[in-house]
């Protein structure tokens, strides 16, 4: 009967196959019923059976490595991308911030020259004309005075409604029969504006004149354009009158110039 010098897991297969054999042919002389020999048979078919069971958790092993070293690729390309589109959404949020820095820069100075230019009543509305710039920067375009805007990349921003200045000095001068002259200076607003005049008049009460209501003013003339006009009423000597002029634009009215009342002659 062989030696047991088992090498590895097969050759221990081989052994225990040679054993059996030579269990069944010699059982006569090793005295081997029946029982022994099922017994050893029975270890063998053991073995056989562990041995097949280690291979197939060997082999589901190897394949539960190259599943997780599947995985562990696919983890790390998942990871890339997510940094990949995280510095490019970065980057879109720094470019758009930049745009919108340098659109305000553009605008400040518009806003201010509105500030100033409602702040200043004599300074020349011609400065607000904006420059353009191309090449894919912002733009500032204002090709009407009362109006600018600044537009760039997912951006629009708008000033419009430039309230006109108030016209300055007037001064009204009472004639014959009723008539009041009006003059006033205006203060260089955009063409096209107009003046609204409004006029609050008196009452006479036995012989005496009363002082006109600051609720009674009332427009009596709109002049498309010019510093004057003159007022014709029908009204007794005496009556007291009181005048305020305004400008209108194209978006908005001015507040009102000084007040000046007359007496009627």
């Amino acid at each position: 009967m062989a030696a047991y010098n088992p090498q590895d897991p097969a050759s221990f297969t081989g052994w225990l196959t040679t054993f059996e054999a030579a269990a069944r042919a010699h059982r006569g002389r090793f005295g081997l019923d029946d029982a022994t020999l099922a017994h050893i048979a029975g270890v063998k078919a053991g073995v056989d059976g562990a041995l097949d069971a280690a291979r197939r958790a060997e082999g589901a092993a190897l394949a539960a490595r190259e599943d997780a070293a599947l995985a562990q690729r696919e983890v790390a390309e998942a990871e890339r991308r997510l940094r990949a589109a995280h510095e490019a959404l970065q980057a879109e949020i720094e470019a758009r911030e930049r745009l919108f820095q340098g659109a305000a820069g553009w605008l400040q100075p518009m806003v201010e020259l509105v500030n100033e230019r409602r702040n200043a009543p004599r300074r020349d509305l011609a400065a607000l004309s904006a420059p353009s710039i191309s090449g894919g920067h912002p733009s500032i375009s204002g090709g009407h005075p009362m109006s600018a805007s600044v537009s760039g990349r997912a951006m629009t921003m708008s000033i419009s409604g430039v309230r006109p200045i108030a016209p300055q000095n007037l001064v009204v001068t009472a004639q014959q029969r009723g008539v009041n002259v009006l003059r006033w200076t205006p203060q260089g607003n955009e063409p096209g504006t107009s003046y609204a005049i409004e006029a609050a008049i008196g009452s006479m009460y036995r012989g005496s004149a009363a002082e006109p209501e600051a609720s009674s003013y009332k427009v009596v003339a709109t002049v498309a354009s010019g510093a004057a006009y003159s007022h014709a009423l029908r009204v007794s000597p005496g009556v007291r009158v009181s005048y305020r002029v305004r400008a209108i634009g194209h978006h908005a009215a001015s507040a009102y110039s000084n007040e000046v009342t007359v007496t009627c002659l």
